[in-house]
């Protein structure tokens, strides 16, 4: 007999798990304070960008904070009797620990320069997005993480020659700006909450958890061995996991769900193991690649005169 409850003690301890593992974490997208000139269009632009983004991650259930005002209104009226209870939003609760994602924008806009070269005149437009983000915790009210992300993006039009090209090429460098001030943002979220890991390792490839929202074929990520983890001396708080860069992996076919990748470089199949860690590499670190390749170019081609 006390096995049989001890083993339905288990069961339902298992149950119990499994269902709150199935939980996903909750994310509500606080207010942006827009410092800057640009219309207001265009900041929901940015918000919307964002808001989409983190519910493409398939990671968090997402609150929309119009949406949340909407409902809690409809709740006071069906609470004052001037309303019907019947078509009303059921009352609830969040039941997990989550975020709140609200910060202040300090640039959105896109500027134009004019370039002639060869008797040819172009214009460039510069697209730039800078936004300091804040995560707060939901429970505690305690501010998590702060960031600053900047986004830009530069796009070129021909404006005389034998034919000028089409298209709003400022609106495309904007939006392209954003949408890359965006992409950033989500990922600061999910390295906060959920650090993109290998989740299959094969004979020459591996696969990663990165839904094609958020994978390009070609991308290149960073490959990490994580270590022990590293206290804070004086408050005891854990500052993170040690981590040991091992080296890249580029992505070459990207699922609705999930990504393939291939090691580059010195890294070998062999060197990695399911739950790394994955980050992608910056466009920073990119440009820097690009010029000591083209120095090294320039170098052999010097070396056959």
């Amino acid at each position: 007999m006390k096995k049989i409850i001890l083993l339905g003690i288990v069961c339902c301890l298992s149950v119990m798990a499994s269902v709150s593992h199935a939980e996903k974490m909750i994310i509500s997208i606080g207010s942006f304070k827009n410092k800057t000139s640009a219309p207001s269009k265009m900041l929901n632009t940015l918000i919307d960008r964002i808001t989409n983004g983190i519910v493409n991650t398939r990671k968090f259930n997402v609150i929309d904070n119009a949406r949340l005002k909407e409902t809690m209104t409809e709740h006071k009226k069906v609470d004052m009797g001037l309303s019907d209870a019947k078509g009303a939003p059921k009352k609830g609760k969040i039941k997990s620990a989550g975020y709140v994602l609200y910060g202040t924008v300090l640039a959105l806009g896109a500027k134009a320069a004019v370039v002639r070269m060869s008797g040819v005149t172009g214009k460039r437009f510069t697209g730039s997005v800078e936004l300091n983000i804040r995560f707060m915790d939901i429970e505690s009210g305690e501010l998590v993480a702060s960031k600053t992300v900047k986004g830009s993006k530069i796009v070129s039009q021909l404006v005389s020659g034998a034919q000028a090209s089409g298209g709003n090429q400022e609106e495309v460098a904007m939006q392209d700006a954003i949408q890359d001030a965006s992409n950033k943002v989500v990922g600061k979220l999910m390295e906060l909450a959920y650090p993109t890991k290998i989740i299959k390792v094969g004979k020459r490839n591996v696969t990663v958890n990165l839904p094609e929202e958020r994978a390009k074929k070609g991308q290149l990520w960073h490959v990490f061995e994580v270590g022990e983890t590293i206290l804070d001396p004086d408050t005891g708080e854990s500052l993170g996991a040690d981590e040991e860069l091992l080296g890249d992996i580029r992505i070459y076919r990207v699922g609705p769900k999930f990504a393939k990748a291939k090691p580059i470089g010195d890294l070998e199949i062999d060197d990695i193991e399911e739950g790394m860690i994955i980050r992608p590499v910056s466009d920073e670190e990119m440009e820097e690649r690009q010029a000591k390749v083209k120095k090294q170019s320039v170098k052999r081609f010097r070396r056959r005169f």
